[in-house]
């Protein structure tokens, strides 16, 4: 244990461990997250309020910070203002500030706060929105040149399906999804178009493989914090990597 017997990390660690794995100044970054595994943190302050605060911190306030907020509304009504993410505690506590803006997909949503909250979040046309086609969020990330900064998880990220239908991989094919979109209690029936995998039921995607590579060649970085660790991979060695390993079906597959 690092500080005291009682305390495994402090603020002053996250941001120094932001800064240190390469996070500076005005930087567009995507934050995967299970911030409870870094242990118990030296503040009396809300943990999520904490992680928010470090992150500005190093970013300043010409950064941008961006959080999944994925409900996968296939079968259910979509809400971007109240149906809350799978994605775990801090994005929905970003989403329970309203201090920025979350798209309106209803499968692959995003939250985000900062310079550009705005731009990344607009779907002019939701009707045959494609999730990880042109301007969709994942698109506008890749040209701002972002960066993928998880907690506690891989330093593989959902941008990958983008990378992928760029490459045109075999596995996965364009399916439209009929799903309910509720706008100020109007609910309105709209077709989007999902990236899926051809043999759904019996594969899944596989993110192990991806990570040890990138870490094996360092085309991603990672810093320890606290019991758990932050990864970092910037977002054009991410799209190399995809383009270079996507004819082995098995490098992104695995049977379920």
């Amino acid at each position: 244990m690092r500080n005291n017997k009682k305390y495994h990390y402090t603020p002053l660690e996250i941001k120094n461990k932001l800064k240190k794995i390469g996070v500076k100044k005005g930087d567009l970054i995507f934050v995967h997250s299970n911030i409870a595994f870094f242990g118990k943190l030296k503040s009396k302050k809300n943990l999520c309020e904490v992680f928010l605060k470090s992150i500005f911190e190093v970013i300043g306030n010409q950064g941008t910070l961006v959080v999944p907020t994925f409900t996968y509304s296939i079968n259910s009504k979509f809400n971007k203002i109240n149906t809350p993410s799978v994605c775990g505690v801090f994005s929905n506590y970003l989403m329970s500030l309203k201090a920025g803006s979350r798209s309106a997909d209803p499968i692959f949503s995003v939250y985000s706060i900062g310079k550009y909250s705005k731009y990344l979040t607009e779907i002019k046309n939701i009707s045959n929105y494609e999730c990880f086609g042109k301007n969709s969020f994942f698109e506008k990330f890749y040209k701002l040149n972002g960066k993928i900064v998880n907690f506690n998880d891989t330093c593989a990220a959902t941008h990958i399906h983008y990378f992928e239908k760029l490459a045109g991989a075999r596995y996965r094919f364009d399916k439209k999804f009929k799903v309910k979109i509720d706008i100020k209690g109007v609910v309105y029936s709209k077709k989007i178009i999902f990236y899926c995998l051809r043999n759904f039921k019996k594969e899944e995607a596989r993110f192990d493989k991806f990570h040890d590579y990138a870490i094996k060649y360092k085309l991603a970085r990672q810093q320890k914090l606290g019991l758990g660790i932050i990864t970092y991979m910037e977002i054009e060695k991410l799209k190399k990597l995809v383009f270079k390993k996507v004819n082995l079906k098995n490098f992104f597959i695995k049977k379920v």
